[in-house]
């Protein structure tokens, strides 16, 4: 038999991203329960305080999140308490000083996909775009290639001849919610000689 040989599927624990996303998850679950500090977010994650501090800094000044009080720490430290004062489905994005970023690549691909019924990468790629920010053929068709390897996307239309192109939709039961699908960088010690993975993986998101 000859061709390639497929390649092997090996397991991994990956230790995941937190970042921002992680911390607005965190603050949206404490929010529910009442005012909640820097502090308690960060022991519900695994960064550092400094990377909590900024972000709720940046919604702060944003106006999302609004100081309602402090309270004293070790007698002298003094530490805000907050509450949301809009609660966003998305993680914002933020600037240093508060101002809104706009929403991703992948999760304007993702919203596309989700408003229409069918597309090939060249509709999803004018439908993700915005006068300020283009999504690009070449992206649409990598993170289309890449959900339909995961088994979100079905062909609906192969395409015809050299230059056409595959008309795909999303599967109902894979519209998982309003969150794009992350596309993950991952970095391993993969040893060859035993055939596994050593040491702990991680995990970091595409810039795309």
């Amino acid at each position: 038999m000859t061709g390639k040989s497929m390649p092997e599927r090996i397991a991994l624990n990956l230790r995941l991203p937190r970042g921002e996303e992680g911390f607005w998850s965190i603050i949206r679950a404490l929010d529910e329960k009442g005012p909640w500090t820097v502090p308690m977010v960060e022991g519900e994650s695994n960064c550092g305080q400094a990377q909590v501090s900024a972000y709720v800094r940046k919604l702060a000044k944003a106006g999302i999140a609004k100081a309602v009080g402090s309270e004293l720490r070790r007698g002298r430290l003094i530490v805000k308490r907050y509450r949301l004062a809009m609660k966003l489905a998305q993680t914002p994005r933020l600037k240093r000083d508060g101002t809104l970023i706009g929403i991703s690549r992948q999760q304007a691909l993702w919203n596309a996909m989700r408003s229409l019924a069918q597309f090939n990468v060249r509709e999803l790629a004018y439908a993700a775009s915005t006068p300020e920010r283009k999504a690009g053929e070449l992206i649409a068709q990598r993170y289309v290639e890449l959900l339909a390897q995961a088994g979100y996307l079905v062909v609906v239309k192969p395409r015809q001849g050299r230059y056409g192109l595959n008309v795909w939709r999303l599967k109902p039961a894979m519209n998982t919610g309003p969150l794009s699908p992350t596309i993950l960088r991952a970095e391993a010690i993969f040893d060859r000689n035993r055939r596994c993975v050593m040491g702990e993986a991680s995990a970091q998101e595409d810039a795309a």
